[in-house]
């Protein structure tokens, strides 16, 4: 902006804020996505609830999450162990894409369900809820910077092009 007639030195500004922008994606973001959605959709699917087409993955987490440690006190033994392994599992998966507080979170509601302790998984599925609705804000983040970098991408391209224009020989020449 501090020369706008100088295209060279426009796309070499657009070419030092993409390096920026690029420094600040996560590389795991699209399988942090994957894991979020097949996170909702498990706990929608344990706490046998239907998931609204309105509510963001983390909404739906967070909703089944609530009812699954409300419910846990009235499960069967064997049910409240399946359960304390899906939650286990779920959580060695939000361990592996990088998201530890939702690791640690679901970590201590599948031990809380293990033994039982109606408390305890009341405090878990709080932590757990937050942790999602950080991770949810994360992508979103995420999301916004991919949409940033394609527009400057398109930015790029089309000083390129307008360059092209003023430097390529007229027809007449």
């Amino acid at each position: 902006r501090a020369n706008p007639g100088d295209l060279e030195e426009a796309l070499a500004d657009l070419s030092r804020l993409e390096e920026a922008l690029r420094e600040r994606a996560d590389p795991n973001a699209a399988s942090q996505r994957a894991m979020l959605e097949a996170l909702a959709a498990q706990l929608s699917e344990l706490a046998q609830q239907e998931r609204s087409e309105s509510a963001t993955d983390a909404e739906a987490a967070s909703e089944a999450l609530e009812q699954l440690a409300e419910r846990m006190q009235e499960l069967p033994e064997g049910e409240r162990q399946e359960l304390a392994r899906s939650l286990a599992q779920m959580a060695a998966r939000a361990g592996q894409t990088g998201d530890s507080s939702l690791a640690a979170a679901l970590a201590a509601l599948s031990q809380a369900a293990q033994s039982g302790d109606a408390q305890a998984a009341a405090e878990a599925s709080a932590e757990a809820a937050e942790a999602l609705a950080q991770a949810e804000m994360a992508l979103a983040d995420q999301e916004a910077l991919q949409r940033a970098l394609a527009q400057l991408q398109n930015s790029r391209q089309a000083l390129a092009d307008t360059c092209l224009l003023y430097t390529s020989p007229s027809p007449r020449d």
